[in-house]
C-alpha cells in the first residue's frame, strides 16, 4: 500500500515535469534466477542483449538485485529492466579470468528457471 502510494506520487511528479517513468520491468526477466558470479572473459564473450543478474549495493543500500539485459557500447555495458531504471558497467581492463565486480556491482550468471 506505502509502495504504491510512493509510486502514484512519483510518476505525478515526473508527469508534471514532462518525464516518463517507468515502474514496470519486462516480464521475462522475472523467469531467471542468479548463477555464479561472471569472469570478465565470460562478459566480454556474450552477445548483445544476453541477460545477466545484475547486483548493486550503494550507499549502504541494495540498489538492483534482478536479471537486466546487457548490450556492450565501446568500453562498457549498458543494461537495461525495461522499466526506467538502468545501469552500466566499465571494462575494468583486467584478465579474463578476473570476475565481474567493480566498485558497486557484481555481474552473475542469469539462469533461466
Amino acid at each position: 500500500m506505502v509502495e504504491e502510494k510512493l509510486m502514484d506520487a512519483i510518476q505525478e511528479m515526473a508527469n508534471k515535469l514532462g518525464v516518463e517513468i517507468e515502474f514496470g520491468s519486462d516480464p521475462e526477466l522475472g523467469g531467471y534466477r542468479r548463477g555464479d558470479l561472471m569472469t570478465m572473459g565470460e562478459l566480454r564473450a556474450l552477445e548483445d542483449d544476453s541477460v545477466v543478474w545484475l547486483y548493486i549495493y550503494y550507499k549502504e543500500s541494495v540498489r538492483a538485485n534482478h536479471a537486466f539485459h546487457i548490450v556492450r557500447e565501446g568500453d562498457c555495458w549498458i543494461l537495461s529492466d525495461g522499466s526506467s531504471f538502468g545501469a552500466d558497467f566499465e571494462d575494468t581492463g583486467g584478465a579474463d579470468s578476473d570476475p565481474a565486480v567493480d566498485e558497486w556491482s557484481k555481474i552473475f550468471k542469469a539462469v533461466k528457471v
